[in-house]
């Protein structure tokens, strides 16, 4: 379940500074170093919010290393934690939002389906939308929608995300 503590927003703002960390590794290469700050992430979580929040953290890497079959496999196991009903929180809304700019990104990386990586982009939007400090991830995902629209031809609406996006 989801932390309930008082601190849960602070909590969450935390852990989001950490996982920009392992992003960050992640996109120069040490691919060695954020597994391992991944696994004893994933081995140390709290709640399954936050556990699920570092596998998202994993689908991250797994894109660098464009491991399809791993992203996929990621995705199946999110959504399924996500298909059990609980009480809505912010934690949740961040796993949630997570889950769909993945789908997003799968979709349009892996599969060429705009058409899907559209919808769930625009999911991932709109739950952004309903979580705090969210500013960096409704950033990225602008500027995933932008190129997906860049990619089949919408220019004008792509200009607009990037736009958007400033």
């Amino acid at each position: 379940t989801a932390c309930t503590h008082l601190g849960e927003r602070d909590y969450f703002e935390e852990m989001n500074k950490e996982r920009r960390t392992v992003e960050d590794s992640i996109s120069i290469g040490k691919i060695d170093f954020a597994q391992k700050a991944i696994d004893e992430k994933l081995r140390t979580a709290k709640d399954s919010d936050s556990y699920y929040l570092w596998l998202s953290t994993k689908n991250r890497k797994n894109f660098y290393l464009t491991d399809a079959k791993g992203m996929e496999e990621v995705n199946n196991r999110i959504g399924k934690y996500l298909s059990k009903k609980v009480k809505e929180s912010e934690s949740r809304k961040w796993v949630e939002a997570e889950y769909y700019m993945s789908k997003s990104v799968y979709f349009i990386s892996f599969r060429w389906a705009p058409d899907s990586a559209l919808a769930y982009n625009s999911m991932a939007l709109k739950k952004l939308d309903a979580v705090k400090g969210a500013e960096d991830h409704k950033l990225l995902t602008l500027l995933n929608r932008g190129f997906v629209l860049r990619q089949i031809g919408r220019y004008d609406e792509s200009a607009d995300m990037y736009y958007r996006a400033q």
